[in-house]
């Protein structure tokens, strides 16, 4: 065989392997993306694991779990409300959260194999919503986004909050074996009913009040706020207790708490903006432009590492055949 009918072969083959991969990262753009390896992290739990003989139960998963309701902008009791982009304030506290606590997000992405922040796009897998709902990073990141306290607002195009408190209703489901783990579907469903629900809410209209669901979700959620081996300092960074007692941080500051009774066990909490944050405006405008040019960053840094290991092929053959 020449050389040029082996390169022509090599090439028809990398063409046909790049479509194929690229088939499976295309998603809608109401959710979140991969990347890490797993780092394990120990922390103070308000309660252990259930045994995974659970799901030995004649019944079925499916049966158990609470019917998600529709919005509509004719319901009587689930008011549908159109979406609204965060405001700038906001945004900015988000992003800062996401810089002070850059560390905790890191292994959050590394303990799930998916970055849910800064939003990239792409759906998570059933074990990536288990993975998450488990990871104690991604538990502390989640309540520190919690206990601020943001409205219901698309930063990026993904529902932040809904998919936090989403996140945080299924941990405490798992961690007390109240229900199934949901398949990636029906994680999908639920983050879009609750971001429903949120706006709903905000607005003053009906809002799913009265439904099953809605009760395990504030049931979930206030459970989580009371975590005291959580807290929140005034500059926003998200601390957790370890099991030898002392706190876990991003980069070592211990400041005051915010919003607490002043006893280390009680989690703390801010309000999105809060004048008393420690928080300057050009700080915040520094966080959102550095984390945007990360998220940018990524796909050049694949795409050429890509065009490197063909050129490399290309060459090898070359020299092989020469």
């Amino acid at each position: 065989m020449t050389t040029t009918s082996m390169l022509s072969l090599l090439l028809l083959f990398l063409v046909a392997q790049v479509r194929a991969s690229g088939s499976d990262s295309s998603f809608g753009a109401s959710e979140p993306p991969t990347v890490g390896t797993e780092v394990n992290a120990t922390a103070n739990t308000t309660a252990s694991t259930p045994s995974t003989s659970a799901s030995s139960d004649s019944t079925s998963p499916e049966e158990t779990l609470a019917p998600i309701d529709t919005a509509s902008s004719i319901s009587s009791t689930f008011q549908l409300v159109d979406s609204v982009d965060c405001n700038s304030t906001v945004s900015s506290t988000i992003y800062v959260i996401y810089n002070k606590n850059r560390a905790l997000f890191d292994v959050c992405v590394s303990d799930a194999q998916y970055q849910i922040f800064p939003f990239l796009g792409t759906k998570p897998s059933t074990a990536q919503v288990e993975d998450m709902a488990s990871s104690t990073s991604c538990i502390a990141v989640f309540t520190g986004v919690l206990l601020a306290d943001f409205p219901q607002c698309t930063i990026s195009g993904f529902p932040l909050k809904a998919a936090v408190e989403t996140l945080l209703k299924i941990h405490v489901d798992q961690v007390n074996g109240w229900a199934a783990l949901p398949t990636a579907e029906r994680f999908q469903e639920m983050m879009s009913w609750r971001r429903c629900v949120n706006l709903a809410k905000e607005a003053g209209v009906p809002y799913d009040s009265d439904s099953e669901l809605y009760a395990e979700y504030e049931e979930n959620l206030d459970i989580a706020r009371s975590n005291s081996s959580i807290r929140v300092l005034s500059n926003y960074q998200v601390e957790y207790q370890l099991a030898s007692g002392s706190w876990y941080d991003a980069d070592g500051e211990d400041d005051e708490v915010v919003g607490s009774t002043g006893s280390d066990d009680t989690a703390g909490t801010v309000s999105a903006g809060d004048g008393s944050s420690e928080v300057s405006d050009s700080e915040a405008s520094s966080a959102e432009e550095n984390s945007t040019a990360a998220g940018n960053a990524a796909p050049s840094v694949a795409a050429h590492g890509v065009a490197t290991a063909i050129t490399g092929f290309l060459l090898s053959v070359f020299l092989m055949t020469a």
